[in-house]
């Protein structure tokens, strides 16, 4: 398959000490990897969550359930935080989560999605040996991408997604996973 070739920016930072060219295209390299395993991840998430509210507005896959999902859920004015309180509505009003797994899955969600939009429009730079990433969040921040943003950002993702497959099997938009033993 053809590997697209694309522009990407960021900033190095020069003082006085000299900085390897061939050091800063390998960390660029891995900081853009997990940018692009965090926006995947993300995505992945939202994918389900749109899945959970269109199956709980259209139980059976019709036409209109499909225009619904093309219309509504997949276009570019119905943003993430639309589809999570859409989501909340149907987790409490189904009551699908207690109460202390309803507020770790909101947690998880807007934890997930403030990562998510920090590394979309967030600006990477380093100084050669070390990474940054700088965003705005209520105020500009940058942040240091080590070894424990990178475990704790991972963490985010996949018990994000796990929750969201979990409330979805619960809400009824997906069946448990079959094990075929030979």
């Amino acid at each position: 398959m053809h590997r697209i070739k694309a522009y990407h920016s960021g900033t190095v930072m020069v003082s006085g000490t000299p900085v390897s060219l061939k050091a800063v295209n390998e960390l660029f390299a891995e900081v853009l990897e997990n940018k692009k395993r965090i926006l995947e991840g993300a995505s992945s998430v939202e994918h389900h969550i749109d899945v959970i509210v269109s199956r709980h507005f259209f139980p059976i896959v019709s036409e209109k359930s499909a225009d619904f999902d093309s219309m509504i859920l997949r276009s570019d004015w119905c943003s993430f935080a639309a589809k999570r309180k859409l989501l909340g509505w149907i987790v409490e009003s189904r009551n699908l989560l207690d109460g202390s797994d309803r507020n770790k899955y909101t947690k998880l969600l807007r934890d997930m999605m403030a990562y998510r939009n920090a590394f979309a429009h967030g600006v990477l730079s380093t100084d050669g040996i070390l990474a940054f990433l700088s965003y705005f969040e209520g105020v500009p921040r940058k942040q240091e991408l080590n070894d424990d943003l990178w475990r704790k950002v991972e963490t985010i993702l996949m018990d994000a997604h796990a929750m969201t497959l979990r409330v979805a099997q619960l809400a009824g938009a997906m069946t448990p996973p079959t094990t075929v033993i030979p």
